[in-house]
């Protein structure tokens, strides 16, 4: 055999060996790399320094004591620590290190004064920014990242409850987001198996032009029209390496606009934000918060961008803190704060998002699986460091401490809730005695609703009775109520069954009893029994109605209702039986009327759009209610007659719509129309105070009861101001507190043919013009009103108090 021809093969293929040989120094098992960053002059921590692995978007920050921690995919790597205002350091690892800290140098901050022109002027440098923006913006499609969030509970004492989370993102500017759960971990006081709580719940991206904020949207400092909201000043210049830094500050022009106060850093030539430092405005907190509890509320948000392909900024980061205080007279709790961290890494831009994840529309998915295989939360290797403190409270946090405990409040109030907390832990506890199996069977009528059903009047006395209901499955229902009026010495009974659908429901009624001769929309008999104890006008009048009543309510799109009816009822007239009042003995009240007696049969239809009227004023009305009811000897009915009902509400945005509650004007306009001979019955009304109670939709000058008529027809109106007035006289701190101001009015009258009244044999409420109204309210602590009215067509007043309105929405009801 030929040796040099041996020797040639054999040095070929050790060559082919080497060349196929993985290459030493590349180290492919990922590894942790841990650290702290800190300033080289003083030895502080850097909170919030980003840690970079240069060529890639894996990054991450620095916790409040400048603690970091990294996942390393391969060798040889570079680590790039920056932060404004000090020199950048960049570190090769050619081996695996398990720590590497940085001590970073300051950059001397620019003694000689800032030279302002045209373009470097904060107002100038800011429409460079928006003007970036609006180039970039355009070319983000999706993005993918892995997120972390931490959210921290603690009391005055110290940390009450932690949970971490670690997700998935996807973003796709058509379809918006989706987030996949991947690992979760919580203190032992909390329940890990309860709704999962998203990383990016609250979160916002200060580049966005809207930011959200409690329910609603401010204006962003990036927002195309933010130069005309904003005023910007230039504050200050640092570096970042050789780059100039501009610090800006934000404030609104307008005191009274919802906005931001407080800094955002620009890097000079790319005109991008770096870092923002935010806070809402005391106009925004004034009107975020509209609960009388709230003594104080503070909130602050800090965020970092940096830059990705194509000139795209997006956040790194989200840290948010909330500090609160619940207190009032009688009850107090203890301080409530509440700090959320979220870092968001390993950036992909503009890359195809999987479609399984939108053939859900949930935005929050969970992968079961892969929390389940990491119980211990390992997953992420390099989260956001714990400080010592939240290291602590993960060791010694248990089952046992709850948060009633930890949020106990005091004073004499404190004691009424002492029975809801141990509601609800028994009802922990029937959820736990549920989970290991152990189940006791609920009694038969275990689902009957009961609640007693109590009034006082001067027709039926005290009436003491009890009602229920209860769900038979497959959509039915069964209700029924009876009591004894001592007046009268005598029963009433009631009893309804019905079957509700998707579509709407069908009910059937039969009563018998003492009813109002005419129904109230502002208020309900048990309120007028304690006006009547205390020795004010009964604002209703009464008569004996034996009924049954068949309903069809069908629910149609667009919060549209319709509805038919049948009646057939046995009327009859009723005496007043009692004068007693707590206040004073002497007085007589004023005698209940006679009806026109007889059998009432009359068939209904209604139409309402929108959702169902709330009383009392206390929350905004948009709705729009007709209804027509017909009687006639052709329905073996006594009375002949055609009566229409007409009711619209609406509200609207006047002022400060940015708001949460912003300035508001509310109308609410009834009208009624009657054809033939309509009983007093079924006569309509315009409402009045109730004693000193004068809600919006009554004449807050007239008192005791209502004004009547075959006709009627009247307008009432408010404008919320707010708390805009104090605001703009400087007085923040009763603005904060719910002090504010409404401008009210109303206008009406109803028609009785003079032959008809005549006819009566009683005086009704009646003038035969129309009565105008105007006035204003005091608002306290965003609860109550002190209403001041002023009668326009003849002299009177009224002082009365009602209920500060909250602007909530509901769902549509028809009611006949």
């Amino acid at each position: 055999m030929d040796c040099k021809k041996i020797n040639a093969n054999l040095l070929l293929t050790m060559a082919i060996l080497a060349a196929l040989w993985p290459v030493p120094t590349v180290h492919a098992q990922p590894w942790l790399v841990r650290g702290t960053v800190t300033d080289a002059s003083t030895g502080q921590p850097l909170p919030a320094a980003t840690v970079q692995l240069a060529g890639t978007y894996s990054g991450t920050i620095a916790n409040d004591e400048g603690e970091y921690s990294l996942k390393v995919q391969q060798l040889p790597a570079t680590l790039t620590v920056s932060y404004i205002g000090y020199v950048s350091q960049e570190r090769v690892l050619t081996a695996p290190a398990e720590r590497i800290d940085f001590a970073l140098t300051p950059v001397p901050f620019l003694l000689d004064p800032i030279v302002v022109t045209a373009e470097t002027s904060a107002e100038g440098i800011m429409r460079q920014v928006i003007r970036r923006k609006q180039e970039w913006r355009p070319s983000l499609a999706s993005y993918q990242a892995q997120a972390y969030a931490r959210r921290v509970l603690e009391n005055e004492e110290g940390i009450v409850s932690i949970g971490e989370l670690a997700s998935e993102i996807y973003w796709e500017r058509e379809r918006g987001l989706r987030e996949v759960v991947k690992s979760r971990r919580v203190t032992q006081n909390l329940d890990a198996q309860e709704a999962y709580i998203s990383a990016f719940a609250g979160f916002a991206n200060f580049y966005d032009d809207d930011i959200p904020f409690i329910g609603h949207t401010l204006i962003g400092p990036t927002h195309p029209d933010a130069l005309k909201h904003y005023h910007f000043d230039l504050i200050g210049q640092r570096y970042l390496d050789d780059k100039v830094v501009f610090d800006i500050s934000v404030e609104p022009k307008n005191k009274l606009q919802a906005a931001f106060v407080g800094r955002v850093s620009v890097l000079d030539e790319d005109f991008a934000l770096l870092e923002v430092e935010l806070a809402p405005s005391r106009a925004s907190m004034t009107s975020a918060v509209p609960l009388p509890l709230i003594e104080h509320m503070d909130f602050a948000y800090q965020q970092q961008f940096r830059g990705f392909a194509g000139g795209v900024r997006l956040p790194v980061d989200y840290r948010a803190s909330m500090a609160v205080k619940i207190s009032m007279v009688g009850l107090h709790f203890p301080a409530i704060k509440y700090d959320v961290v979220t870092r968001l890494s390993d950036y992909q831009v503009n890359v195809d998002m999987p479609d399984s994840l939108y053939a859900s529309e949930e935005v929050l998915q969970v992968d079961s699986l892969a929390v389940a295989q990491d119980s211990s939360f390992a997953r992420l290797a390099d989260k956001v460091p714990l400080s010592a403190r939240e290291q602590a409270a993960y060791a010694t946090i248990d089952s046992t401490m709850q948060f009633e405990n930890a949020f106990q409040p005091t004073g004499f109030l404190a004691r009424l809730l002492v029975k809801e907390q141990a509601d609800e832990t028994e009802e922990r506890t029937e959820q736990a005695t549920e989970k290991t199996g152990v189940r006791v069977e609920p009694s038969r009528w275990g689902s009957v609703n009961l609640k007693p059903a109590l009034r006082y009047d001067r027709v039926g006395g005290a009436h003491l009775g009890l009602e229920g209901s209860r769900g038979l499955g497959g959509g039915l229902e069964t209700g029924a109520a009876t009591g004894y009026n001592v007046g009268l010495k005598r029963w009433s009974y009631r009893g309804r069954v019905g079957w509700q659908r998707t579509a709407g429901k069908v009910a059937l009624e039969y009563g018998r009893g003492p009813v109002p001769r005419i129904p109230s929309d502002s208020y309900f008999p048990l309120l007028n029994s304690g006006q009547f104890l205390l020795g004010l006008d009964d604002y209703f009048d009464y008569y004996w109605n034996e009924r049954l009543r068949a309903r069809l309510h069908l629910a149609l799109p667009s919060q549209v209702g319709l509805a038919v009816g049948f009646n057939h009822e046995e009327h009859s007239s009723l005496q007043e039986t009692t004068s007693f009042s707590l206040l004073n003995r002497d007085w007589r009240p004023r005698s209940n009327p006679a009806i026109e007696e007889g059998r009432l049969r009359s068939v209904e239809a209604g139409f309402e759009w929108g959702e169902p009227y709330q009383p009392f004023g206390i929350t905004a009305n948009r709705r729009v209610a007709v209804g027509v009811e017909h009687s006639s000897a052709g329905l073996g009915s006594d009375f002949s007659f055609t009566r229409l009902r007409l009711a619209l509400d609406g509200h609207f945005k006047t002022f400060l719509k940015r708001r949460v509650t912003p300035n508001a004007l509310d109308v609410r306009l009834v009208a009624g129309y009657s054809i033939g001979d309509v009983p007093v019955q079924r006569f309509g009304s315009l409402e009045a105070s109730m004693g000193f109670f004068s809600p919006f939709g009554a004449f807050r000058t007239v008192r005791g009861h209502p004004y009547e008529g075959e006709h009627y027809a009247a307008l009432y109106w408010e404008h919320n101001f707010k708390t805009t007035p104090f605001e703009l006289l400087g007085l923040w701190d009763w603005a904060m507190r719910g002090a504010g101001l409404v401008v009210h009015g109303a206008s009406g009258r109803t028609w009785i043919d003079a032959e008809r009244r005549a006819k009566l044999g009683y005086d009704p409420r009646y003038e035969g013009s129309f009565r105008h109204e105007v006035g204003v309210s005091l608002m306290l602590y965003h609860l109550l009103r002190l209403d001041f009215t002023r009668r326009l067509d003849r002299p009177g007043w009224g002082v009365g108090v009602s209920l500060v309105r909250f602007d909530f929405g509901g769902n549509v009801t028809v009611r006949m």
